[in-house]
């Protein structure tokens, strides 16, 4: 396999990750495939910053990938401060019920910021972002970015 289709075939599973827990998250609001698209985003993040000195993704879809980390994150961080780490210290103090309040409010924040991932995830927006980047890849959109002399040292990535 060529470098080349190496790094169109990573590409394609981590979007395959993202778009594979989609329904968990807008139809279920579940917290596991919350997590899962968020490691796939994660995935797709660390690729194309392994590729940064060969290619750059468009700003375009760079800012879209951006927001749709910080709407996941967002969710993904309530989930953990009201699902794990409170529970935790609850376990661990003489009164556990001295911080209801506190988790009552980091679980309202994560029923909100669930609400609002699964918002973004069944946007148009987030369809246009998925098309972009998957449309990129296909079109080896990244050589219309590259140098005359860039495209040269890189030829061996058809191979």
């Amino acid at each position: 396999m060529s470098v080349e289709r190496a790094f169109q075939e990573i590409i394609f599973n981590t979007t395959a990750q993202i778009q594979d827990n989609a329904e968990g998250v807008t139809e279920r609001h579940d917290v596991e495939s919350l997590h899962q698209m968020r490691i796939g985003m994660r995935r797709l993040r660390s690729a194309l910053g392994i590729y940064k000195h060969v290619l750059r993704l468009p700003v375009e879809l760079q800012q879209e990938l951006d927001w749709l980390a910080i709407e996941l994150g967002d969710a993904r961080n309530w989930d953990v401060l009201a699902g794990s780490t409170l529970p935790t210290l609850a376990q661990q103090l003489a009164e556990p019920r001295q911080i209801d309040g506190v988790r009552g409010v980091a679980e309202e924040n994560a029923r909100q910021y669930h609400a609002s991932a699964a918002a973004a995830v069944a946007s148009p927006r987030y369809t246009r972002l998925m098309l972009g980047i998957n449309r990129w890849v296909q079109a080896l959109g990244w050589r219309d970015e590259l140098p005359s002399h860039k495209r040269e040292e890189n030829s061996g990535w058809r191979r």
